[in-house]
């Protein structure tokens, strides 16, 4: 995936939201200098938690951050990514 794309995805999630990155960062439950970091790409492979809590925050499939999930490693897609 390309963590660039990834965070402007993030970005733009919140913005249209209306939202700080400290706001995102107290609902995900991580520092805000991490959120800023996923969205300008310089901090990469975040771990399950927190994509899991983003994709709570935004409404999306975890697959929306991380492209199609594979179930118990037998390499079956489990969902296709979002496009939003």
């Amino acid at each position: 995936r390309d963590e660039a794309h990834d965070g402007a995805l993030l970005q733009s999630l919140r913005t249209q939201r209306g939202e700080t990155l400290r706001q995102v960062a107290a609902r995900v439950g991580c520092s805000h200098c991490y959120i800023s970091g996923l969205e300008r790409g310089i901090q990469e492979n975040p771990n399950f938690q927190v994509l899991t809590q983003l994709a709570a925050v935004y409404g999306l499939p975890v697959t929306a951050f991380v492209g199609a999930a594979t179930a118990s490693g037998d390499g079956q897609p489990l969902d296709k990514p979002v496009s939003l």
